[in-house]
């Protein structure tokens, strides 16, 4: 351990020094959605703003000369980013637990979820390939065990020392920063740019794993969320997809919202079909209203990213557009729906 990490990690951390931490204690802490009336503000002093990246969360674990990359579902990304894993395995502390986004840049370099779809389609095909075709980088925003000792506890700040301290220059793992008090100025630029919003974190906060409060709250440009596929309908030639049948759950029951066709490129496709026919079933997996014509129904495990306009006053999402396929997402998190928070209308900056 270097001495700087040590006497980072010496004040307020955990006493007991730990190999690694167990999966729930290492699940990754989740943002609320900033509503109207919920009282957040874009330019709180007591909140850092850090620009909302479009790409797949991923918690990166070092121990000893092992790095696994693990989704927010816990599937294994590993095999996914090797060049990540190689980053991380060069740096020169050998115990670390780090929470950020992996983002693919389009050409004017900004996030792009749309690009980075190439990076997890190569997961079952030629990961060197798409490697060298679309490059990524690991933006690091919090770390939750640094040197072998638990540091969730510590301030959102003190953590953020550390990830800068841990990460060498020149790598693919950076450290993803922040500014005080300036939410409203990056929310005005994600506007300008297309992009996709901001978070802001509650300085002095500890790291809550697993749980969804405001000490992290969003502000989004669009409309988007989570749904579940569980069918698909055919398209212009028989036996291709014309649309996915999306869902999402209210409570216990899984509630159909929607189909989306558009965004489906015929790469997508020829990705999505091998997948859905393999989870094809007989029976209906989701409550409707179904939309009448010929579909094949499909077992809810796969999770798809949607960018919608509204909703319409019988549940049901409007203009709805296929974004791109989440790994990184577990089918029982999607609960959007016309009444939930993250169904209503994204917050302005002021």
């Amino acid at each position: 351990m270097s001495k700087t990490l040590q006497e980072k990690t010496s004040a307020g951390a955990s006493s007991d020094v730990a190999v690694t931490l167990a999966p729930k204690q290492r699940a990754p802490m989740l943002c609320k959605l900033a509503t109207p009336s919920g009282g957040e503000r874009l330019d709180d002093p007591g909140r850092l703003y850090e620009l909302k990246l479009d790409g797949v969360r991923i918690v990166a674990v070092r121990d000893g000369d092992r790095v696994t990359l693990t989704y927010r579902s816990g599937r294994d990304a590993t095999r996914v980013y090797p060049e990540v894993a190689a980053a991380l395995a060069a740096v020169g502390e050998a115990s670390f637990v780090l929470d950020g986004e992996i983002v693919a840049l389009d050409a004017e370099g900004r996030p792009s979820f749309e690009r980075l779809q190439r990076r997890i389609a190569a997961e079952t095909g030629d990961v060197a390939r798409a490697a060298r075709d679309v490059p990524v980088a690991y933006l690091v925003f919090d770390a939750l065990l640094v040197a072998g000792r638990d540091v969730r506890a510590l301030p959102l700040e003190a953590r953020k020392d550390l990830v800068r301290a841990l990460l060498p220059a020149r790598s693919l793992a950076i450290p993803h920063e922040g500014h005080v008090g300036k939410g409203a100025e990056i929310f005005a630029l994600c506007v300008e740019r297309g992009l996709e919003g901001v978070v802001g974190k509650r300085l002095g906060s500890p790291y809550r794993a697993g749980e969804r409060t405001t000490d992290w709250v969003k502000w989004k440009t669009t409309r988007e969320a989570d749904f579940v596929v569980v069918g698909y309908t055919e398209g212009g030639a028989s036996g291709q997809l014309g649309a996915l049948d999306l869902a999402s759950y209210e409570g216990s029951r899984l509630v159909v919202r929607g189909k989306a066709g558009s965004g489906l490129s015929d790469a997508l496709v020829a990705q999505l079909l091998p997948v859905l026919r393999a989870l094809a079933v007989k029976e209906a997996p989701a409550e409707g209203p179904w939309e009448k014509e010929p579909r094949t129904y499909v077992m809810p495990l796969l999770v798809v990213s949607v960018r919608y306009g509204s909703w319409s006053s019988d549940g049901r999402l409007r203009w709805p557009v296929f974004l791109g396929i989440r790994p990184d997402v577990e089918p029982a998190a999607c609960v959007v729906g016309p009444s939930s928070d993250d169904a209503r209308d994204p917050v302005r900056a002021p």
